[in-house]
């Protein structure tokens, strides 16, 4: 599969936590379609799970987060006049829901030229499937609608989630 060199200094580690595959499972993207800031909202959530005792898991997530795509824009010149276009590049990213209460959002956006920096990351593929995953076989567009995951009931895990959200915030920003 396809790693940036920037993902390891926004908290992506190999080997990937089984919850973390299983809420890129759920989503439906793979590692080569997110930005860094998806690593550092993974490793906030991975944190806060794990020190108050919770299990990750991809419901938990997606309670939690949403994927947002953003297209990637390039100025186009014609003669003397100059325009934007949207080349056929984009990337996905995880963003706070909007009807959770989240810390301020203070991340670095730009990321200079993270995609110039990557490199194959070899996984072994299962014997009798022949498919691992986050791994595919051929790099597509991105569609501009972003993966939608619903999650409508409430748990003891969802509330136990937002309640730990909450006392963060008061003390932690990203």
């Amino acid at each position: 599969m396809v790693v940036f060199s920037d993902f390891f200094a926004t908290g992506l580690c190999f080997p990937l936590d089984a919850a973390v595959v299983e809420i890129f499972t759920l989503f439906g993207v793979f590692l080569h379609q997110m930005t860094p800031t998806s690593f550092l909202r993974l490793s906030l959530y991975m944190w806060l799970t794990k020190t108050c005792k919770l299990k990750p898991s991809p419901v938990g997530f997606a309670r939690l987060f949403r994927c947002h795509y953003q297209p990637k824009m390039a100025v186009v010149r014609n003669g003397g006049e100059t325009s934007e276009a949207e080349p056929q590049f984009g990337v996905y990213t995880f963003a706070f829901k909007g009807t959770v209460q989240s810390p301020v959002v203070a991340y670095r956006n730009k990321w200079g030229d993270w995609t110039s920096m990557w490199f194959y990351h070899k996984v072994p593929l299962d014997t009798v499937t022949q498919s691992r995953p986050l791994v595919v076989k051929e790099v597509g567009p991105l569609g501009e609608q972003p993966p939608v995951v619903e999650v409508d009931e409430e748990t003891m895990e969802s509330k136990a989630h937002i309640a730990m959200l909450r006392e963060v915030l008061k003390v932690f920003g990203t």
